[in-house]
């Protein structure tokens, strides 16, 4: 899960909140860091891998935010032995791990995009929109890892196919400058 708290991703919104519906937990409107924790640690399946990206101008200006990012954080861990936290600046070495497992429908997949790779809330959930905002509203992530990919090209072949034909048109539109494919990506 992609949480972006650069102050182009937050503007003056409050990082709990941006925090809280990226964990999708904002119908509890959770107002301090301590009561996100706690409903972190209620989550059925918390995530297992959290990405920071902007760290380190949110240390800079808003240091008790960058505090409870923290605390959120550790209280995952210790709900969830084993999860993944990066903090940095950009995505360019991140590898983000998206479980297919579970997706039973177009629906369910673009939900799972949409959280995992931090689109923004008006994400349309559907293929145009998937490339809109892949190339142009959200910084992807270095690789992705997509585990799952058997059953799921199984139960909906369709969207397989066009998820990864779209996947490697990105990787062709994304090149960086030392010319490597971004994201790369592994289907497992």
């Amino acid at each position: 899960m992609i949480i972006d708290v650069s102050p182009e991703g937050l503007g003056e919104d409050s990082l709990v909140r941006v925090v809280a519906a990226r964990l999708a937990v904002q119908a509890y409107a959770p107002r301090t860091w301590a009561d996100l924790c706690l409903l972190a640690q209620e989550r059925t399946r918390p995530p297992r891998e959290l990405h920071v990206v902007g760290w380190s101008a949110l240390v800079e200006r808003r240091p008790k935010d960058a505090a409870g990012l923290l605390d959120l954080v550790e209280a995952v861990q210790e709900v969830r032995p084993g999860t993944v936290a990066t903090f940095g600046d950009d995505l360019s070495g991140v590898t983000v791990l998206i479980e297919l497992d579970e997706v039973e429908g177009e629906d369910d997949l673009h939900r799972l995009l949409k959280r995992e790779l931090g689109f923004p809330d008006f994400y349309g959930r559907n293929w145009a929109a998937f490339w809109d905002t892949a190339t142009g509203l959200v910084e992807m992530p270095g690789a992705l890892r997509f585990t799952g990919w058997a059953g799921f090209a199984e139960r909906l072949p369709e969207d397989a196919r066009t998820l990864r034909s779209l996947l490697s048109d990105l990787a062709d539109h994304g090149r960086d400058r030392g010319g490597a494919l971004r994201p790369a990506v592994s289907y497992e």
